[in-house]
């Protein structure tokens, strides 16, 4: 292919975040979601980004958008997050692999007391969401790693496991929901 060529092809991309239409964020599948990105005005256009921004928050709904990012054309939805503009890249829809791969067993006949105690432990466990406390322990525990090796600390090595399964699982849905009740007892002892 000649640069002349592929130029000719691929659409003229634009600077200007083009806004297609405007959704609901709710009726946009999270599958699509890809990376989000902070918007600031440009200068001269805080108005605009204001009048914009406080729309979209009274009305609910976010912007379907078309914009250039590292000279590729994407697609995206710009929606208020606070008091400003949060710009969401998309996946295209053939870059979402269908699930069709994963198979099921046939007809399943669940235990009802199974299900309940399921129910049970999805609310026991139930929490409004705290991103603040949410931590990634895997870059916690390298950079603890890396700081040992650097001050000559010792570094052991972690023991193979072999994988657990689990073969009863009204069993294990009653130690969960006991050992979750334990702590539940002592958190409020401890209050």
């Amino acid at each position: 292919m000649e640069e002349e060529e592929l130029e000719a092809v691929f659409p003229k991309i634009n600077r200007t975040i083009e806004i297609l239409s405007f959704v609901r964020f709710e009726e946009v599948d999270v599958l699509y979601l890809d990376h989000p990105y902070y918007l600031a005005p440009q200068e001269g256009a805080e108005e605009a980004y204001v009048v914009l921004q406080k729309a979209m928050a009274r009305t609910g709904k976010a912007a379907l958008v078309r914009f250039a990012l590292r000279e590729k054309e994407h697609l995206g939805l710009i929606r208020p997050y606070r008091h400003i503009l949060v710009l969401h890249t998309l996946h295209y829809a053939q870059e979402i692999i269908p699930p069709d791969f994963i198979q099921l067993p046939g007809q399943l006949h669940l235990d009802p007391r199974v299900l309940t105690l399921a129910e049970e432990l999805v609310e026991l466990y139930s929490a409004s969401p705290k991103p603040e406390e949410w931590v990634d322990r895997s870059a916690q525990a390298l950079l603890e790693l890396i700081q040992r090796k650097i001050s000559g600390g010792e570094v052991e090595k972690a023991p193979v496991q072999e994988a657990r399964r689990v073969i009863n699982l009204m069993e294990a849905l009653e130690k969960s929901l006991a050992r979750k009740g334990r702590r539940k007892k002592e958190e409020r002892m401890a209050a």
